[in-house]
């Protein structure tokens, strides 16, 4: 993606980010290169859509659950000092969560589900164990987690270089070193969980 949008040969840059839309819309999506509808109610109809080979990856249903239900974390156009005027407002992305999931999921249902979640996990001061953190240098969401271990037996994995959840995909030939060293530490810290056997619940 990176190489696609900043090839200056390849014309100006909204032609560069159309060749990328292409792509993202021929191979990501149920559209198999037809004309994207980008309408509110376009997008609210596929995340209605819960059947299981639905492949439209922009429908995020399950993020978007958790969006609604727990940790809020829209992206509102609000700050000066964007390219995307000021438009999208925080009211959009609750509607849109009342479309996804039904009139009930509104702001108060988040802020109960964002105050149980604290509780549940303790906020910054993780007491559990046997977890592995994984941040990308270049991850816009990095500032949201964790960038040292919050206790012994929490880990945290910077991953040098890397965007929003590199580690997460299959491992490729194209992959950067950090995140090929990611999952190296990631399966040997998960060796080392089943070896050692059952552990008590902490947290």
């Amino acid at each position: 993606m990176c190489k696609m949008l900043t090839d200056k040969t390849a014309g100006t840059p909204l032609e560069r980010f159309s060749r990328y839309a292409v792509i993202v819309n021929r191979n990501y999506t149920s559209l198999n290169g037809q004309c994207r509808n980008i309408t509110f109610e376009r997008a609210v109809s596929l995340g209605r859509d819960i059947r299981y080979n639905n492949r439209n990856l922009f429908a995020e249903r399950q993020w978007r659950y958790q969006k609604c239900t727990q940790t809020g974390l829209f992206t509102p156009t609000y700050a000066n000092n964007q390219p995307f005027g000021q438009a999208v407002s925080e009211e959009y992305f609750l509607k849109g969560c009342e479309g996804y999931f039904g009139p009930e999921f509104n702001r108060s249902l988040i802020l109960k589900g964002h105050d149980e979640l604290i509780t549940n996990y303790a906020g910054l001061d993780v007491k559990n164990t046997n977890i592995v953190y994984t941040q990308g240098s270049f991850d816009p969401w990095g500032k949201y987690g964790f960038n040292t271990d919050p206790n012994p037996g929490a880990h945290v994995i910077i991953i040098n270089g890397g965007g929003h959840t590199p580690d997460m995909g299959a491992p490729a030939a194209t992959d950067i070193a950090g995140v090929t060293q990611a999952r190296a530490r990631i399966r040997q810290l998960i060796r080392q969980w089943i070896s050692a056997g059952a552990v008590p619940l902490v947290g």
